[in-house]
């Protein structure tokens, strides 16, 4: 064969090692969970690859913890794993599959399974309220009679999911305190705490019971008064003092309240004892300044 052909051919073969090479490079796969990569007992998780081929095939692998040898073999679009159990707890990475490329398709970045009600729930209680003013401090406390050597600290979102607000490492036996604040409405809410051990980060306890963090005081005080004209009282001293009569309105009590905050105003809309004309017209979707109803009996 003569040199020039030679030169030709290895020339291709390192120009094609380079454009494999850009493609591998850049079409590096991620891996997701769905619907969450926290998974309770029992539960089954669906597993995706994503890269950009009309062919959705690829490898799972998982890189720490118990081999599961459902995971070999070639998987096309996704993959459902479980019913789970705590084996199923670990890191996990994807690679694409191509015949053509088979040494040079990357790995995703790891993406962690945690399996959640392994062990009983742990407690929460917030110090030294759950009720807080805007700008003060709350510590949640977790706690168990299991000796957890780790705590997890999750906060609802707005989507109704919960993501990680703090870890913390106890030495066993011990609680975790976490501190939350200065105190906002993005840091209001809903909190929950897991227990796990260090040894196996990735199999937790079932959540504790919810704990509610709220904010007061950002409303105004509402008054409330009654409208009419003078009926007499007994004062301390004997003498009649002037007082106010409750006017009727189909032979109940009107009651005028001001400054009624959004969430009273919701709550009323929905007791049965309140009677008004304006409550079938939608009077308590907006905050008025003022309003007025009757009270009837429940």
């Amino acid at each position: 064969m003569c040199p020039t052909l030679l030169s030709l051919l290895s020339l291709g073969f390192c120009v094609s090692l380079r454009i494999w090479a850009a493609v591998g490079e850049n079409d590096k796969p991620s891996l997701s969970a769905w619907p969450s990569p926290m998974v309770p007992l029992g539960q089954t998780v669906t597993l995706q690859c994503h890269f950009h081929s009309p062919l959705k095939r690829f490898r799972l692998f998982k890189t720490d913890g118990a081999s599961l040898p459902e995971l070999h073999g070639i998987h096309f679009n996704n993959f459902a794993l479980g019913p789970v159990t705590r084996e199923h707890a670990g890191s996990y990475t994807c690679s694409r599959f191509s015949r053509s490329l088979p040494v040079l398709s990357r790995h995703s970045d790891p993406l962690q399974i945690v399996v959640t009600g392994v062990f009983t729930k742990p407690s929460i209680s917030a110090h030294p309220s759950p009720l807080m003013r805007a700008g003060e401090n709350v510590t949640l406390r977790c706690h168990s009679l299991l000796w957890f050597d780790k705590f997890i600290l999750h906060q609802e979102n707005n989507t109704g999911n919960f993501q990680r607000r703090g870890q913390m490492l106890t030495g066993g036996h011990a609680p975790a305190d976490f501190s939350i604040g200065p105190m906002t409405l993005a840091r209001a809410g809903t909190y929950r705490c897991y227990g796990t051990f260090s040894h196996s980060p990735y199999v937790w306890s079932a959540p504790s019971d919810p704990v509610d963090i709220i904010i007061t005081g950002r409303s105004r005080k509402p008054s409330l008064s009654a409208q009419g004209g003078p009926v007499p009282t007994a004062g301390s001293t004997g003498a009649t003092a002037p007082s106010r009569t409750l006017p009727t309105h189909d032979q109940t009590p009107v009651t005028h309240c001001s400054c009624l905050s959004q969430d009273l105003l919701q709550v009323l809309a929905h007791q049965p004892w309140i009677h008004t004309p304006q409550k079938k017209q939608g009077f308590f979707k907006s905050t008025p300044a003022s309003c007025t109803f009757s009270l009837g009996s429940p």
